[in-house]
């Protein structure tokens, strides 16, 4: 009882640390089931596409990829253009203003070409397309790991559910036997310690029926979570979910705008790396 009850008090400090407050009336846990994959390879091709180490590491590579765009940029030139317009001379007058002024237009275009850079441009180049080989590498390796995670995880999930299976025919043939017995110590064939004995033995195959659904549900969570499936909108669909592309749209401007800023933009894009975003989830074919 005194291992049941400092178990029961580390869940409980476990459950404040993550929600920030000690646990009440718990609602009942939501059903995984159809999240499931049906195949373990549809398990890989959703951990493929939606894990978010995997995704980080490649949006990490994309941003390596830009920063080369980046360093080979320094050596190509820069032009800058400048005009001014107004009035020069004359005089000003109520009934003729601006008279006999001189209009005044002027307009300049400037042009840097880096010649000599003493190799750092070059030096920057090198490290930046290094870095980016190594965030490369990195993609292949996170997803190796990830879907050795997935095999893990679906190999646990199959275990716990044959388990499961066999904890529930105990309990019924534990039940059966303890009927039974309780039957026969009825008519004298049975003492009661055959009772209690049998008795015991049913609490026990319910014991451990209810750890085989723990471990069956924790199985389905690691496996989901692997996939990138264990997401708000599957556990609490009523909760709205925050979306970060609404919120960047709403506040990319929130420090002004100029009529000219998408000509910046487009011009400042020319000679990038094609940036692949991919869907908040894909769902893969075959669910």
């Amino acid at each position: 009882l005194s291992t049941a009850q400092a178990s029961l008090a580390n869940s409980r400090a476990g459950y404040a640390a993550v929600v920030g407050q000690n646990p009440g009336k718990l609602a009942p846990e939501p059903s995984l089931a159809k999240f499931l994959p049906a195949t373990v390879d549809v398990a890989f091709d959703a951990a493929e596409h939606n894990n978010p180490q995997i995704r980080r590491s490649d949006y990490t590579e994309q941003s390596s990829a830009a920063r080369v765009a980046a360093a080979k940029a320094q050596t190509r030139p820069t032009v800058s253009l400048q005009a001014s317009f107004g009035y020069g001379g004359g005089n000003f007058g109520l009934d003729t203003p601006f008279a006999n002024y001189s209009h005044d237009l002027t307009a300049t275009a400037v042009a840097n070409f880096p010649i000599f850079t003493g190799g750092l441009t070059s030096s920057q180049i090198r490290q930046a397309a290094e870095t980016n080989n190594v965030d490369r590498i990195t993609i292949e390796t996170t997803r190796r790991q990830v879907l050795l995670l997935v095999s893990q995880a679906w190999n646990q999930l199959l275990g716990a559910r044959a388990n499961l299976v066999a904890n529930q025919e105990e309990v019924k043939a534990a039940n059966i036997a303890f009927e039974g017995t309780r039957q026969e110590a009825q008519v004298g064939l049975r003492t009661t310690l055959d009772v209690l004995i049998t008795e015991q033995d049913l609490s026990n195959a319910q014991l451990a029926l209810v750890n085989a659904r723990h471990d069956e549900y924790l199985a389905a969570a690691v496996l989901l979570s692997a996939m990138g499936a264990l997401v708000a909108k599957n556990l609490t669909p009523d909760v709205p979910a925050y979306d970060p592309r609404t919120n960047f749209d709403q506040v990319r401007h929130s420090y002004g705008w100029i009529p000219w800023e998408p000509a910046v933009a487009r011009v400042d894009h020319l000679g990038a790396p094609a940036i692949i975003e991919r869907p908040a989830t894909v769902a893969p074919e075959g669910r």
